[in-house]
């Protein structure tokens, strides 16, 4: 019986270290929809069905009816990142990713890499500021990632729109790399990112909490 169990033992630990070392691939194109397929072989398998706006089928209408009072709801306002929480992010995540990535002495494969970024805004000093800031993260971070991963030929568009309030991003991007690389990449950045989180959610409640100024002091 031990004999027995000493083989499902070695042949579970065998399929886990063949599935760790299969290699796969993720295609991510963002933009005005994200879409992300998985390559294992021969085989594609969508992870995404981003619909386009024009796509979507008209709500249906339905006949008018009494209007009846009802209690509304009030619904907590959603917390979006802002320039400030990007700019404290980034330097958390890269530091993390750099350790994980220099563990693999640069059998990770980026192909392609192309990214366009159009900063806007209602401030044009603000964009202007931003537009600095991401020009030297961009031209500081990238011959490091370069130095880490193999990546033949990256393409990046940067610039700042005045003319206009909203940023817009697109690209696409392929990334090749191991079963257990993959793993390895998201558990070095989970811990980071959950301890940053923690961080700016307490941050938050603070603002929130504390007594605001008011302006009748003289």
């Amino acid at each position: 019986m031990d004999l027995v169990a000493l083989y499902i033992l070695l042949a579970l630990l065998l399929l886990v270290t063949v599935v760790l070392l299969v290699r796969i691939s993720l295609r991510i194109s963002f933009g005005s929809h994200w879409d992300v397929v998985l390559k294992l072989g021969p085989f594609s398998i969508p992870l995404t069905g981003g619909e386009e706006e024009g796509d979507k089928l008209p709500e249906k209408t339905d006949t008018p009816k009494k209007d009846t009072p009802k209690k509304e709801k009030k619904k907590k306002p959603r917390e979006q990142l802002t320039f400030a929480d990007i700019r404290s992010l980034v330097p958390v995540m890269w530091e993390a990713l750099c350790r994980a990535l220099g563990k693999m002495r640069r059998t990770v494969r980026i192909h392609p890499f192309t990214c366009s970024v159009i900063l806007a805004g209602d401030d044009p000093a603000e964009v202007a500021r931003q537009y600095g800031w991401a020009s030297t993260a961009v031209w500081t971070l990238m011959p490091r990632l370069e130095e880490l991963v193999h990546i033949p030929d990256p393409h990046i568009h940067l610039e700042a729109d005045y003319q206009n309030t909203k940023t817009t991003i697109s690209g696409e991007v392929g990334l090749s790399l191991r079963v257990g690389q993959l793993i390895s990449i998201a558990w070095a950045l989970a811990w980071p990112l959950l301890r940053w989180y923690s961080k700016r959610s307490k941050q938050t409640a603070q603002r929130r909490t504390s007594p605001q100024p008011s302006g009748n002091e003289s």
